[in-house]
C-alpha cells in the first residue's frame, strides 16, 4: 500500500475513537500501549471464547482475541450476519496488513482460530468465557442473557457484557444472574487497544477470574472504578504507531531468521 493509503488508514483509525471507559490515564496505569507479542508470534492461549453478536464490534472483539492466540467461536442469531462474520473480521485485519501494522502470517493464524457456530448450544458448548456484543437495547440484552444462562453447559462458563450504556445490575434478571455476569468493555479501535475495562459489582471472585483470563491473552484488563474518560485521538495514534513499530521489528526478525536458514542450507 502506498503512503497516501497508509495515511488514510491511520486517519480512519484515529477518527474512530469511541467514548469508552478507561478508569485512569494510560500514564497512571503504567501502560505503554504497545502491541502484544502474541500478535506476531501467534502463540496459542489455553482459552476458549465465544463472541455473541457478529456486528462490527463483535467481529473486532473476535479478531482481537484470535490475534492474541484465543480459540474464538462467533455466534449471531441472524444467518446473514453469521455468514459474513469471517469476511468482516478478515477485512479489518487486512487494513492493518496493508498499512504495515500487522503481518500477513499473523492474520492467517488468527483467522484459523475463528469458527462460526450455527446455534447457541454449539456456540456455548466448550466456552470458558462469553462476550456479548449485541445492540444497546436493554430488553434485548436481558432476554439474551436469560438464554445464555440456560444454554451454557459448563457451570464454569463466565458471561460478560460489552455494554457501555447499561450496568450489570440492569441487565441481570435476578440476583443470582448478577453473581454470574461481568462487564467487559473493549475500547475502540479494538484491534489496536489492549486495555479492557472489567466490572462485576456483585462478585469479586468472578471479576478476578475474568481479569486472569484476559491477562493470559496479553490484554491489559483493569477494574472499573466509577470514572470514565474519552480515549483521545493522540492516544489511538500512539497505539497505532507502536503496533507498526512492533510489526516492523517482527518482519525484520522473520527476515533474519529466513536468511540464517538459507545460510545453513547452503553450507550443508
Amino acid at each position: 500500500m502506498g503512503v497516501g493509503a497508509s495515511a488514510s488508514a491511520s486517519k480512519r483509525a484515529a477518527s474512530g475513537v469511541a467514548k469508552m471507559a478507561v478508569s485512569k490515564p494510560a500514564e497512571e496505569q503504567g501502560s505503554s500501549r504497545q502491541a502484544s507479542r502474541d500478535v506476531y508470534l501467534g502463540e496459542p492461549v489455553d482459552l476458549r471464547a465465544t463472541v455473541f453478536g457478529a456486528g462490527r464490534m463483535g467481529c473486532a472483539m473476535a479478531g482481537q482475541l484470535a490475534l492474541k492466540g484465543v480459540a474464538v467461536t462467533i455466534y449471531d442469531h441472524t444467518e446473514f450476519t453469521r455468514s459474513r462474520a469471517i469476511q468482516v473480521t478478515k477485512g479489518m485485519m487486512k487494513e492493518l496488513v496493508d498499512s504495515g501494522h500487522l503481518l500477513e502470517s499473523a492474520k492467517a493464524s488468527a483467522v484459523e482460530r475463528i469458527r462460526i457456530a450455527e446455534n447457541m448450544e454449539d456456540a456455548l458448548r466448550e466456552a470458558d468465557i462469553v462476550f456479548e456484543a449485541i445492540p444497546e437495547d436493554l430488553n434485548l440484552k436481558i432476554e439474551v442473557f436469560k438464554s445464555l444462562d440456560a444454554a451454557a453447559t459448563l457451570s464454569s462458563t463466565v458471561l460478560t457484557t460489552n455494554s457501555i450504556s447499561y450496568f450489570v445490575e440492569q441487565i441481570a434478571d435476578s440476583s443470582t444472574m448478577q453473581h454470574k455476569l461481568c462487564g467487559v468493555r473493549f475500547l475502540h479501535p479494538v484491534l489496536l487497544i489492549d486495555e479492557v475495562e472489567v466490572c462485576s459489582p456483585k462478585d469479586r471472585e468472578t471479576e478476578d477470574r475474568v481479569l486472569e483470563m484476559l491477562k493470559k491473552t496479553g490484554l491489559q484488563p483493569y477494574r472499573y472504578e466509577g470514572t470514565r474518560r474519552v480515549l483521545y485521538q493522540s492516544e489511538v495514534a500512539k497505539a497505532y504507531n507502536a503496533m507498526k513499530a512492533a510489526c516492523q521489528q517482527a518482519r525484520e526478525a522473520q527476515g533474519a531468521g529466513a536468511e540464517r536458514t538459507m545460510e545453513r542450507t547452503l553450507s550443508e
